[in-house]
């Protein structure tokens, strides 16, 4: 198995920043030359210091404006300058201002929006997520030096007080921004440093006094997701790929990637389970470039060409809590390499019956189709194994292939009885280039047709001169649509024949059921009388002959 480095995933269809931390200050006031991510009345410019929102009018309606701005120099060892992706919340008191919607500005090349999460604006929170996700480059970037506006909120006012405009990470180590690095032939996602978020002020001034400029930010270190343990169960959710590292797989076969045994977070501060809402996939070529992206718990790919591909989930499960929990991160990202290599040469032999139900006495035909590497083989030696329910050797017969690649034998069945009744087996087994392939088929020997169990329903007692109806179920056991005679006798106390009839009868697969009356003459014996009843294969008087055993039940004759 190739042995490749973990490439750095920070979003695929949802903004997954969690792979790498960053340091993040808030201002009032200094000059900035680092990106600067802010909140802003609709049209206006980037803030570099808190904006004071004036107060409105209960049931107005206002907007504002998320911009990121002073990113166009960005450069972390990429190919081209700039930003490839924003990701985070922005918070407000829900007791003031009202959420109404939002439209993401389009901002970066061939933009998704899948990260966006508006479950919980009715509490104050909506996360945002974009990622520039060209066909041709994962990791395409933005360059506007004139900066750029990310989302547009739209708020109405509910009441007369204060709030606080807010911008938070989704996370401690989920960035704001992230640009990439190339290494190599290596393009990954990492965090931008430096970023400084301003907040907006609805409602009240804010003093500008400045804060010290931010620090630069340490290397980009990896930041897993992290388990719970006694101490401090709080968790987030663990994304988990079913397919183990370094599976093989062939060429246009369905590949099915299965995430659904990811575990969703907890937050111990609220003591609530944290369900996964989205789950994307993303599948890479060694060389970076994208075979494709997906969502869903599971989901199935064909590759058509041998390859090594990168399978990368990450999975999001927001903070169930009203209060964000600081320690509580919503994603997690897993990722495995599989291998697609062309069909082996293989041999293979199909085994194939006329029937799936024998009875007594019955040809069975037996096909085996020989094949190597999908075309047809003729003239090689099958042997076909016949087994009892026991597991007794009945038969052992071989025959070679034609030239279509078929080889057949057949017997007939054994006339003994229910003793041998039940699942019989045959086995073929044939030798290709040096190879051994076998197949199995089972089939059931028994009666085709049958009597059900209290199959007969008739009355119990009639009275010379009188009629009575006489109903027979049938069984079919073989499972096919069959024509068969049902013959009804009966017989009085002293074996006097007193009726008969003959019913053609077609069973469905599920079977049949037919009824015949008859009038007892006034010369019957008084006493118990019998009825019997048979199943042909048709007209007894044209060669017909039993399908299965006779059966029989009884009546009084009355005076």
């Amino acid at each position: 198995m190739k042995r490749k480095n973990l490439m750095c995933l920070a979003l695929v269809f949802i903004i997954t920043f969690s792979v790498f931390a960053v340091m993040t200050h808030f201002i009032n006031a200094q000059t900035q030359t680092d990106p600067i991510i802010s909140i802003v009345p609709k049209g206006q410019k980037g803030a570099t210091s808190i904006t004071t929102i004036p107060a409105q009018s209960v049931g107005s309606n206002f907007y504002v404006d998320v911009r990121v701005d002073n990113y166009a120099s960005v450069n972390i060892g990429g190919t081209n300058n700039g930003v490839s992706g924003a990701s985070y919340v922005v918070t407000w008191n829900p007791a003031v201002l009202q959420f109404v919607n939002y439209t993401d500005g389009a901002w970066l090349p061939d933009q998704s929006n899948a990260g966006d999460l508006s479950n919980y604006v009715a509490d104050g929170n909506l996360t945002i997520g974009q990622i520039a996700f060209d066909a041709s480059s994962a990791m395409a970037t933005a360059d506007n030096s004139a900066g750029s506006v990310s989302a547009t909120l739209n708020f109405t006012v509910v009441s007369t007080g204060t709030t606080t405009i807010g911008l938070e990470q989704q996370g401690t180590s989920v960035p704001y921004l992230i640009a990439p690095e190339t290494v190599g032939t290596l393009t990954s996602g990492h965090a931008v440093p430096n970023v400084t978020a301003v907040n907006a002020q609805y409602g009240s001034s804010t003093s500008s006094s400045p804060l010290p400029s931010p620090s630069s930010s340490p290397a980009p270190t990896p930041s897993p997701t992290p388990t719970p343990s006694s101490s401090s169960p709080t968790h987030g959710p663990t994304a988990i790929i079913s397919n183990q590292n370094g599976t093989t797989y062939e060429t246009g076969e369905q590949i099915l990637l299965d995430g659904s045994s990811s575990t969703p977070g907890y937050d111990a501060n609220s003591a609530k389970s944290c369900p996964i809402t989205n789950y994307a996939w993303l599948v890479q070529y060694e060389n970076n470039s994208v075979f494709g992206a997906y969502s869903g718990s599971g989901v199935t790919i064909i590759v058509n060409s041998a390859e090594w591909l990168q399978v990368t989930l990450i999975v999001t499960a927001p903070d169930v809590n009203t209060s964000p929990n600081p320690q509580y991160m919503n994603t997690s990202a897993t990722s495995v390499w599989i291998d697609v290599k062309p069909p082996q040469q293989l041999a293979k032999i199909v085994l194939t019956s006329s029937q799936a139900v024998y009875a007594p006495q019955q040809l069975v035909q037996l096909y085996a189709y020989v094949t190597f590497n999908g075309a047809s083989e003729a003239n090689e030696n099958v042997v076909f194994t016949v087994l009892s329910p026991n597991g007794t050797v009945i038969s052992i017969r071989t025959a070679f292939t034609n030239s279509t690649g078929y080889a057949s034998q057949s017997y007939v069945t054994p006339n003994i009885g229910t003793s041998n009744f039940g699942t019989w087996t045959v086995i073929a087994s044939v030798e290709v280039a040096q190879v051994v392939v076998t197949d199995k088929i089972t089939f059931e020997y028994n009666y085709l047709v049958t009597i059900t169990t209290n199959g007969i329903t008739l009355p119990s007692s009639v009275a010379r001169g009188g009629k009575m109806t006489v109903k027979v179920d049938i069984q079919n056991t073989g499972g096919i649509t069959l024509g068969s005679t049902v013959a009804i006798t009966i017989y009085d106390q002293n074996d006097v024949p007193i009726g008969s009839s003959l019913s053609t009868v077609t069973n469905a697969a599920s079977g049949a059921s037919i009824s015949a009356t008859f009038t007892i003459p006034t010369w019957a014996y008084v006493g118990e009388a019998t009825v019997y009843v048979n199943i042909l294969t048709g007209n007894p008087t044209s060669g017909g002959v039993p399908l299965c055993p006779e059966r029989i039940a009884n009546f009084l004759i009355t005076s």
